[in-house]
């Protein structure tokens, strides 16, 4: 079973043709959700609690949902908005939650529990809300991030390469680099980063970003070489580097050597498995070379390695 929200994925699983190595049939199930499906999510949290969200409220998520999958198909982006969406649902909650009367059981009533529920014919108008600008999800991540990069008392990042202050350049690329790379037909890839090897500075960056919610857990370690159980990292959505001025323009600029980096890790896992071939290096190979074992010196102890490869031959 192979489950993905991202188009380019589910791409790549096909022209794996993974039923014909196993002689098995092919079944596939469109899970991704749709604009009412995002509005009905939003309504079915806030009517929990007893808040109705009013007709133009929810039209106004199918609107803003419309126009983030059309951004994303403008631009070759094919991740779902679903986490971005539910990430603007909470802070909308956050926002009124003081609709909300916790209603807490007397001491010794065996019958009775905590709940919580909003006042009686509480409910909420698009006007309420703040207009459409309090729905929309293409700036909230941004926000969210500069809040998180704020939070952990980090100097905002005005542009890039960051040459007038090389501590914060590599502030940003200890925590950044771990986290994204490019896949073999250069499309981003959100990797998965253990807290191992980070310092104290990468730890307190990572420690506010998922108080925001822009850094979720993504399981435990299954490399062999990490300690047993360690925690893992994912940046929630791909929205963060599109939309976050600091990371979009890191991308663009790092993009060529992570396609490097890219090509040097499959090469590293074809020579673990049939060994090296013996060809002449090139000049620009070599210093290819050195500028990716340069970088993995840094951080490679905080990126998990892909499945089937190890860190001794992977090195």
């Amino acid at each position: 079973l192979i489950g993905t929200l991202e188009t380019t994925r589910w791409k790549s699983f096909q022209a794996l043709e993974i039923e014909n190595a196993l002689n098995l049939g092919r079944v596939t199930v469109g899970a991704d959700v749709s604009a009412d499906d995002a509005a009905r999510i939003a309504q079915t949290g806030f009517r929990s609690v007893g808040i109705n969200l009013e007709e133009d409220v929810l039209e106004e998520i199918k609107t803003q949902w419309d126009k983030l999958k059309e951004q994303q198909s403008r631009h070759g982006q094919s991740a779902s908005p679903l986490p971005l969406a539910c990430l603007r649902f909470a802070k909308l909650f956050e926002k009124f939650e003081d609709l909300v009367e916790v209603d807490v059981a007397s001491e010794g009533d065996e019958t009775s529990s905590d709940f919580a529920q909003a006042s009686e014919g509480s409910s909420l108008s698009l006007e309420q809300i703040g207009g459409a600008s309090e729905i929309a999800f293409d700036d909230l991540i941004a926000d969210l991030a500069d809040e998180a990069w704020s939070a952990a008392r980090q100097k905002k990042i005005e542009g890039w390469p960051i040459d007038e202050d090389p501590e914060l350049c590599s502030r940003f690329l200890n925590f950044i680099d771990p986290l994204v790379g490019v896949d073999s037909e250069g499309h981003m890839r959100l990797l998965a980063a253990t807290q191992k090897g980070a310092d104290a500075t990468t730890n307190a960056l990572r420690a506010s970003f998922r108080r925001v919610r822009l850094l979720v857990p993504a399981g435990q370690d299954a490399n062999p070489n990490a300690s047993d159980g360690e925690p893992l990292l994912r940046l929630v959505h791909q929205a963060l580097v599109d939309r976050w001025e600091p990371a979009r323009r890191w991308f663009e600029w790092r993009k060529d050597y992570l396609t490097i980096e890219d090509q040097f890790r499959l090469n590293a896992k074809a020579w673990a498995v049939g060994g090296r071939k013996h060809v002449r290096a090139s000049t620009t190979s070599i210093q290819q070379a050195a500028q990716v074992l340069l970088g993995n010196r840094i951080n490679w102890s905080m990126r998990v390695l892909s499945e089937g490869e190890s860190g001794s031959d992977t090195r």
